[in-house]
């Protein structure tokens, strides 16, 4: 679901809002890694330079074929090959900072761990209370796709948003399952019991081979959830009107430019 809405909001914004973006991409990256891990000093400091030499090597790295992935789904709205093509690439991005991945987890010390079992265990408790009112939960997401679809391609037609709402309505995707999946990954950190040379194999392990933790049955959900929902937003890009047509290859153009631009500047 999540790498769904990634590769939509990466190009669901204006222009400016994507240079703005490219600007502060590496405090945003930071806020998320802090809303999972307190770090105290002098850790802090060290594994906030870590995260900004990450991000700047992945853009340096993946911009320019971020660009090209873009402008090959401007030409052939081909949503499974983009879906796919992006998703590559940030997985490789993964496999090629391995090293970088094993700095940060090496500053993880007790105060840094407990942080991190305590702030994990509340975004499971968050889940499992939205969980309650599962309706509420699916139609946000239906209006949220909805937003970032419009975003990228204009006005929907009355069809195409009925076929967002419909599929997040009628999905099948396990949603108590994937909170069982995260009680399973807190044991395992729980497990190392702050250890750091238990926390690197395990942090390695998730980033480089998560579907070795994942249970088949939750898996096969997710996949069968993409592969819909990839199939639904494919019904959408077949059949865009001349206006929607428009304003998607306009779009694409001020990605490219954007993104250009980034390079120039930072090569």
């Amino acid at each position: 679901m999540k790498f769904l809405f990634v590769c939509f909001t990466l190009f669901s914004v204006g222009c400016s809002k994507v240079d703005v973006g490219l600007k502060y991409v590496d405090t945003a990256v930071w806020w998320k890694i802090t809303d999972y891990i307190d770090y105290q000093a002098p850790q802090k400091k060290k594994a906030r330079v870590i995260s900004d030499a990450m991000v700047n090597r992945f853009l340096k790295e993946n911009l320019e074929k971020m660009g090209a992935l873009l402008e090959k789904f401007g030409q052939d709205k081909n949503v499974e090959a983009f879906y796919s093509k992006f998703t590559d690439l940030l997985m490789n991005s993964v496999v090629q900072q391995k090293s970088e991945i094993a700095d940060f987890i090496n500053l993880i010390e007790i105060h840094e761990y407990k942080s991190l079992i305590k702030n994990y265990s509340k975004k499971i408790k968050e889940q499992e209370e939205r969980l309650q009112k599962q309706d509420l939960m699916l139609k946000e997401f239906s209006e949220k796709y909805i937003d970032l679809i419009q975003e990228l391609i204009g006005d929907l037609e009355d069809n195409q948003t009925k076929e967002i709402e419909i599929f997040f309505q009628n999905t099948t995707y396990e949603f108590q399952d994937d909170i069982a999946q995260k009680k399973t990954y807190l044991e395992l950190m729980k497990s190392t019991e702050g250890d750091q040379k238990k926390l690197l194999t395990l942090g390695l392990e998730f980033f480089l081979e998560n579907k070795k933790f994942q249970s088949p049955l939750l898996y096969a959900s997710k996949k069968k959830f993409v592969t819909e929902g990839i199939q639904m937003t494919q019904k959408i890009f077949d059949g865009l009107t001349e206006k929607q047509k428009i304003k998607f290859h306009k779009r694409v153009i001020e990605f490219s430019n954007s993104f250009k631009v980034w390079i120039s500047d930072h090569s």
